[in-house]
């Protein structure tokens, strides 16, 4: 159980944006937080549904801006390189009508980053109840980063979905364990615990000492960035999050219905879920547990003694995104956004659309694809960053003689991303340094 909340609050971004776009706030103002804030191109492709007509960008207008009227912005081709969060898992399911095969053939990579322990391992998990292969959580009973049960097969993308707030409280001056609310002072509920700590020789005991309000746990001394008495907001943590009920159902599903089903008894975690099964239906399935705030998108942390930015309940799963059997024939996540439920819901989703425009290139070159050419794709190591920018950047950089060797690397570059490619090391560092350049003189080299 807390295995699968930790790997929940792992993978909500929310958490670790949020203090970087206050860092922001303070120190170049709500003017340059608006136009950092997410965006969504003109027809970016999303997962399900249709993409939006037009382009989307979030602003925030809330108590807490600093400074000025919000300047006017241009949509028309608007495009920003900057995400602060960059996600690289992907899956990708084609229907027996997109494929040389005739049978729905489903790829998945729910890439996290290398480390020691490892985040998953594989496992095949047989008993009376469960038959079920796949990518399995240390610590956490069943399959569930990706599996097959013999007849339903699925995995998983983060899906960013903006379900955490940070919330400031005020405490009493003359008693810190009580905090500021509409009608006056209370108490906090305060839980002390004792941690042992191994030192050589033996360990030691150190008291940890957590206060929760009526909006979460004070996390801002152990979280950086944020201001002081910062209770965290979070689905996960009211009640029981449901995520391993939701995890150990899917492993015995049988079909879509009961996959759907199964992820409808989770909360807290934001994940995009690919599927597929021995019947040759493909499907997609949104779980999240978005909240309805009284406030609209709450990017920064927020005043919480008036409880003007709290929470009135929750979207009804029925709401969520989800596709069973498109058109189209196929269906892929790269985090992008599903279908758009509503824009607040994905007010500090920095979504990458590069791996999406690029897949949607592919995909689009035949009708039908092999399992080898599928595989390809999924290791496809093309960048869409550099076809949009590199024309851009011989433009600028072509009129400098001394930049005339760069300049013909990029223009014969094939703009593959592979390992022993110097071009593609060249065009990186050049974005990477773009960036920086573009926002240190604004927010600050402490901010990020």
């Amino acid at each position: 159980m807390v295995g699968a909340i930790l790997m929940s609050f792992r993978l909500n971004s929310t958490r670790s944006i949020k203090p970087v776009l206050h860092q922001i706030q303070e120190n170049a103002g709500a003017n340059v937080l608006n136009d950092l804030l997410p965006w969504i191109p003109e027809q970016a492709p999303v997962i399900s549904g249709e993409p939006n007509e037009s382009p989307m960008v979030i602003t925030f207008d809330g108590a807490q801006q600093t400074s000025g009227a919000l300047p006017e912005m241009t949509l028309e081709n608007f495009y920003s390189p900057i995400p602060l969060r960059i996600r690289a898992s992907n899956w990708m399911v084609f229907s027996g009508d997109r494929t040389t095969t005739g049978n729905a053939v489903f790829t998945g990579s729910p890439d996290l980053e290398a480390v020691i322990p490892a985040l998953f391992y594989l496992v095949h998990l047989s008993s009376p109840s469960y038959d079920v292969i796949g990518g399995s959580i240390p610590g956490v009973p069943g399959v569930h980063a990706l599996g097959f049960n013999g007849n339903v097969a699925w995995s998983i993308t983060v899906g960013n979905g903006d379900n955490l707030d940070f919330i400031i409280e005020t405490l009493n001056p003359e008693n810190e364990d009580q905090y500021l609310t509409e009608a006056g002072y209370k108490n906090f509920t305060i839980i002390n615990d004792i941690i042992k700590i191994k030192e050589k020789g033996g360990y030691h005991e150190e008291e940890i000492k957590t206060k929760t309000s009526r909006h979460g746990p004070v996390i801002s001394e152990v979280v950086g960035g944020l201001p002081a008495n910062t209770t965290m907001m979070w689905p996960g943590l009211m009640g029981s999050d449901g995520t391993l009920n939701a995890l150990l159902t899917v492993n015995r599903a049988k079909n879509f219905e009961e996959f759907r089903s199964a992820l409808s008894m989770a909360q807290g975690g934001s994940v995009h879920v690919g599927y597929a099964d021995i019947a040759g239906n493909i499907g997609y399935q949104y779980i999240t547990t978005f909240p309805i705030r009284k406030s609209g998108t709450n990017p920064v942390p927020v005043p919480g003694e008036a409880d003007a930015f709290g929470w009135t309940g929750f979207v009804s799963f029925d709401e969520h995104p989800y596709a069973i059997n498109p058109e189209k024939g196929y269906l892929a996540s790269f985090n992008q956004m599903p279908e758009i439920i509503d824009e607040e819901f994905y007010g500090t989703a920095y979504f990458m659309f590069e791996r999406p425009y690029r897949f949607e290139t592919i995909v689009r070159s035949q009708e039908k694809f092999s399992v080898d050419e599928i595989r390809q794709m999924q290791n496809d190591t093309g960048s869409h960053v550099a076809e949009r920018f590199i024309p851009l950047i011989v433009e600028a950089a072509s009129a400098e003689e001394n930049l005339a060797p760069y300049v013909e690397m990029l223009v014969n570059w094939d703009e593959k991303i592979s390992l022993d490619s110097a071009e593609a090391t060249l065009f990186n560092a050049f974005i990477d340094r773009l960036i920086y350049n573009t926002l240190a003189d604004d927010i600050g080299d402490e901010s990020g």
